[in-house]
């Protein structure tokens, strides 16, 4: 499907568009962003861009194909074609310490230095990061008291603020601000006309409007109304570009092309099997992942490509090397976006091949889980510490709004028709599965929390959990009781912060531990257990290797006004 296609790839290509469209329109109505702009393109040009949608919602204004985007973490391959031209010209090691380019960073650690390898490959065992700080060499300066908790290169943990590293790195060896190296060497010589090589206030007047769910302190339904999102500007090397789905698919080209562009070859052969190698393995998504670019085993083919995401928009770009094809996804919403990549590059791949177009499939229905609802139903009965002590359950629990008709202090699940329904007074409630064994609860009294289902040894479903509440299903067989957690009154809570990315966290008590709740938490059902340390810090996660810590302090009238988050603070918010 080249410059010369004949009225009949012309047609085929008519319906690969036409199909990705449907895909998209069965789909809007429940995801988290009123728009999306799907870019196809093969080795040599852009084949065409679907627009579905509106760009700014509470305006009208519907998406066009030229409406531009920020595309988040897709920007960190860029940084590392930039630092590999620098190692093709002698001037980076990439198993030096990256102290030797940014000689004020420190971490505390007891292992070998951090190099730009550990950092490009997120092998670092920095943190994810929180930018706590919107200049990046600040927030790289926050972490002179953070600990390393592992040798870099041991383990695979994405890190923002690795990727902030490595642009310090190249602006130290190369004398000029990132945003500049950016434009000078990648989106000028790719044609990339339409793009920014960093996000700034001017931007916004010509980019798709941000939007997000109205509640951020909660997870998203697809009930709750779409607002637009807060703006912020940035410059640093782990997500600063603003683009097109064409400028995008002039930069998929490059990587179908082994690193020429238009203009020219932008990276050498050596450099760009770095680019591209399987450095190591991500078991978050299994997959593998070089330099700021994942590989991807998919039905026998090896994709490589990245995902993004800021506040409000989120973004896809893969590429299949042996179709010769690849395809850009942009939403002004936060929404998983892997499948509609998949469809548009199988749909691709067969008209390229004159096989018959795949028919877009059905949305999955959230709330309809078939004969395994039957796992779940039952009567589950309240264990948590307010009831045992007959106080009266926390507002925006399950145990707060199940009400009498569903017995005393207990759960009612039942199965109906393939749904999963609670019983409760004033009309059941259908819950929708959003991953394994949690759910979304589309009630306002009870979707503050996800009501998360916990297995036994057996795989057999044993109890649930719902923010600070459990309760202890038909099968389970332990105990009915914890000690309570010492000083759990004075740090439980609802903290917020003037951060979008991560604006709100909640402390709960629950089976003789403290449990970190929120939205941002990559972990099932938004929860992390607190592991106390000992110095007064919690460690974020079970696992002795999780680098992020909390800190819960500034105790006035009997309880804790502050939670530190890595170096991100919230405040105690009047709401529970």
């Amino acid at each position: 499907m080249g410059e010369t296609q004949d009225s009949g790839a012309r047609d085929r290509l008519a319906q690969v568009l036409e199909q990705i469209g449907a895909f998209v329109e069965a789909r809007l109505p429940r995801w988290h962003a009123p728009g999306v702009v799907v870019g196809l393109t093969d080795r040599e040009q852009t084949l065409d861009v679907v627009a579905r949608g509106h760009a700014d919602l509470n305006a009208r204004r519907l998406l066009t194909t030229s409406d531009r985007f920020q595309i988040g973490s897709i920007s960190k391959s860029f940084a590392a074609i930039l630092a590999l031209q620098e190692w093709e010209r002698g001037r980076l090691d990439l198993h030096a310490p990256i102290t030797e380019y940014v000689p004020w960073f420190s971490v505390r650690s007891r292992f070998a230095a951090i190099t730009l390898h550990h950092l490009l490959t997120h092998t670092s065992g920095l943190m994810t990061g929180t930018d706590a700080s919107l200049d990046a060499r600040h927030e790289l300066w926050l972490l002179r008291d953070f600990a390393c908790a592992y040798p870099p290169g041991e383990r695979f943990l994405y890190s923002n603020d690795g990727y902030k590293l490595v642009g310090l790195a190249l602006e130290s060896v190369t004398g000029a601000p990132f945003p500049d190296l950016l434009a000078e060497r990648l989106l000028r010589p790719l044609g990339m006309n339409d793009s920014d090589s960093m996000i700034t206030l001017a931007a916004r007047a010509t980019t798709a409007t941000p939007h997000q769910r109205m509640f951020d302190d909660r997870p998203p339904q697809a009930a709750h109304p779409l607002v637009p999102s807060p703006w912020y500007e940035s410059a640093s090397a782990d997500g600063s570009i603003v683009s097109t789905a064409a400028d995008m698919c002039a930069y998929a080209r490059l990587l179908l092309n082994g690193g020429e562009g238009a203009a020219g070859r932008l990276l050498g052969e050596e450099a760009f099997r770095l680019l591209t190698a399987r450095h190591v393995h991500d078991p978050s998504e299994d997959d593998w992942y070089g330099y700021g670019l994942g590989t991807y085993d998919a039905g026998g083919r090896t994709l490589l490509g990245h995902s993004g995401g800021m506040v409000g928009f989120s973004s896809f770009l893969m590429v299949d090397p042996a179709a010769g094809l690849g395809v850009v996804v942009l939403m002004n919403g936060i929404q998983e976006r892997r499948d509609l990549v998949d469809f548009a590059l199988e749909a691709g791949r067969a008209a390229a091949e004159a096989r018959a177009l795949p028919l877009p499939p059905p949305p999955a229905d959230p709330s309809f889980l078939g004969e395994v609802a039957e796992e779940y139903a039952g009567v589950y009965t309240a264990r948590n510490a307010t009831t045992r002590e007959g106080a009266a359950p926390q507002a925006g629990t399950a145990e707060h709004a199940a009400g009498p008709a569903s017995g005393a202090r207990s759960l009612t699940l039942v199965a109906d028709a393939g749904c999963l329904v609670v019983h409760r007074v004033g009309g059941d409630v259908v819950l929708e599965r959003a991953s394994d064994d949690v759910f979304l609860v589309p009630h306002p009294d009870l979707d503050r929390f996800a009501l998360r289902f916990w297995r036994d040894d057996h795989g057999h479903v044993a109890y649930a959990t719902h923010g600070p509440d459990w309760y202890t299903g038909p099968r389970y067989a332990g105990p009915a009781s914890f000690p309570p957690v010492p000083g759990a009154p004075v740090l439980c809570g609802h903290y917020h912060t003037w951060s979008a990315w991560m604006s709100h966290l909640r402390v709960v008590e629950r089976r003789g531990a403290l449990w970190l709740i929120a939205p941002w938490v990559e972990e099932p059902g938004g929860e992390a257990e607190l592991v106390p340390l000992g110095d007064g810090s919690f460690r974020v996660g079970r696992e002795d290797w999780r680098p992020d810590r909390l800190v819960l302090d500034a105790v006035l009238d009997g309880v804790a006004t502050r939670a530190t988050y890595d170096f991100l603070p919230f405040y105690r918010a009047a709401t529970p």
